[in-house]
């Protein structure tokens, strides 16, 4: 090697020197803390209250784990404990194929069990239905509101005068509360679309919070119709 080629590697190599005991130590450290965020993240999983879990509970192992099974069993934000979430691409759902799982955006939805009493909303007409299947947590703030969220077609609500006159009124001028018991399963997730028959042309997104409660008695109903507000 000549002078000038010995010249040009000699700070390469000095670089070297001093740059990969660096990264070898970076790399130590970075695995060291990594180490450290496992055994954290395991002592926190131990301390969490795991009463909702059946002591008798053994999930398959991931090569025999159910598709339908996209989460497993865990907590959402109110508590509550989430099942499993339901998609149409699993097998037929506790809400079958068609009605009432067709109503939540995408036919997916969650299977929830109350950990607590919990207090509901229903937006009806003030002849509807009080203790009907479908809900929400969200207190309603209005008619307008409430139909374009929950996709409340105005065809569902239609009186007819003579052969050709149709008259559409509003889905959402009423509201009830109720406290659905603690340990009840409910089903919860958006609302989906919805398009009108009669009036093909409607159309409405949807896209509010919603819950499907199988059998609702009327003793759970803890308010008369109140008035939504225009």
């Amino acid at each position: 090697m000549g002078r000038l080629e010995h010249d040009l590697v000699r700070p390469i190599l000095k670089m070297f020197d001093e740059v990969i005991p660096k990264l070898t130590k970076g790399m130590a450290q970075g695995q060291a803390r990594y180490a450290r965020h496992l055994e954290d993240a395991a002592e926190a999983f131990e301390r969490t209250d795991k009463s909702h879990i059946s002591p008798d509970h053994h999930p398959d192992p991931p090569s025999r784990m159910p598709s339908r099974e996209v989460t497993g069993p865990h907590l959402d934000a109110h508590g509550d404990t989430v099942r499993r979430r339901w998609t149409p691409a699993d097998e037929a759902g506790p809400l079958s194929e068609g009605y009432p799982a067709n109503t939540f955006r995408s036919g997916t939805y969650d299977e929830v069990v109350l950990a607590q009493d919990t207090r509901m909303y229903r937006v009806v007409t003030p002849d509807g239905k009080p203790n009907g299947g479908f809900w929400t947590r969200e207190k309603p703030t209005g008619p307008l509101q409430s139909q374009l969220d929950s996709a409340l077609l105005p065809e569902w609500k239609i009186n007819r005068y003579g052969d050709k006159m149709r008259v559409t009124e509003p889905q959402a001028t009423h509201y009830v509360e109720s406290v659905i018991p603690k340990g009840t399963v409910v089903y919860e997730g958006a609302a989906g679309p919805q398009t009108g028959t009669a009036f093909p042309e409607s159309t409405l997104v949807g896209g509010g919070h919603q819950v499907y409660v199988k059998d609702v008695p009327a003793q759970w109903v803890v308010t008369s119709l109140l008035r939504l507000a225009p």
